[in-house]
């Protein structure tokens, strides 16, 4: 069965009967039909509220969310930790924790290529003091804090981070037919790029020049770049809701 994962926005389109929500809401229909699998990726829940007061969507603002456009109790997906790889050159690779770190910041890389991945550059970056937690009894208490640029910069680096963590979720577990349906045209701004092979340069441990195994206790382990090429890194497809609308009533007949 087709999967079909909803970026927040399309939450959005439908809280404010935008031009898209008509067609959101078919697909809607044939998930209530149990003709294809909806859900939403679980950055979504650290986007950005719209209330500028608020730090974070909690619980209770979530659900009501869903609940008011019909999606109350949809899954929230989180990633897959565990995935595998054929590279470029045909070799099978188990993806660890650091590469799939390093596939995480390719895809901000390319969405976002002047919003540094770390926090702490962007805010270096911007010239302003990243927001601290220490000091205060929560992060909502720093945040408001916070003067008016740490809290724009903290935003919006925020909402890239966010885009990001959401398709490289979807990464994790997408199929061919599967979609990653938003109305974000950044999205389709970068999707020729973000369907492209990755190269990464992963840093390896390994021994000695002719060490053999076992090694012997004392072998000094060195750290080496071994560059790799992922293809399909991004399976499926990344498209507007009328343009997934077409492509289902193709798919389901």
């Amino acid at each position: 069965m087709i999967q079909v994962a909803l970026d927040w926005n399309c939450i959005i389109e439908l809280e404010e009967k935008r031009q898209e929500a008509p067609f959101i809401r078919q697909i809607q229909a044939w998930y209530n039909q149990g003709k294809v699998v909806l859900c939403i990726s679980a950055p979504s829940r650290l986007e950005n509220p719209q209330d500028r007061g608020a730090v974070v969507i909690d619980e209770v603002e979530w659900n009501r969310k869903l609940n008011a456009v019909g999606l109350g109790g949809i899954e929230l997906r989180s990633s897959r930790t565990n995935r595998d790889f054929h590279g470029a050159d045909g070799s099978y690779l188990f993806v660890n924790y650091n590469l799939e770190l390093l596939i995480l910041q390719e895809i901000h890389t390319i969405l976002f290529p002047n919003i540094d991945f770390a926090y702490s550059d962007y805010c270096r970056r911007c010239h302003v003091e990243p927001i601290s937690p220490f000091g205060f009894l929560n992060l909502s208490a720093a945040h408001h804090a916070a003067s008016e640029e740490q809290q724009r910069v903290a935003q919006k680096w925020n909402h890239a981070k966010c885009d990001a963590l959401s398709l490289h979720a979807y990464s994790t577990w997408a199929e061919p037919d599967d979609l990653f349906v938003t109305t974000d045209k950044n999205f389709h701004r970068k999707k020729e790029q973000l369907f492209q092979p990755f190269r990464l340069s992963p840093t390896v441990l390994v021994p000695p020049p002719g060490s053999t195994r076992p090694y012997p206790i004392g072998t000094v382990l060195t750290e080496q770049v071994h560059p790799i090429v992922l293809s399909k890194v991004i399976r499926g497809h990344i498209m507007m809701p009328q343009e997934a609308v077409e492509y289902l009533q193709m798919q389901l007949g």
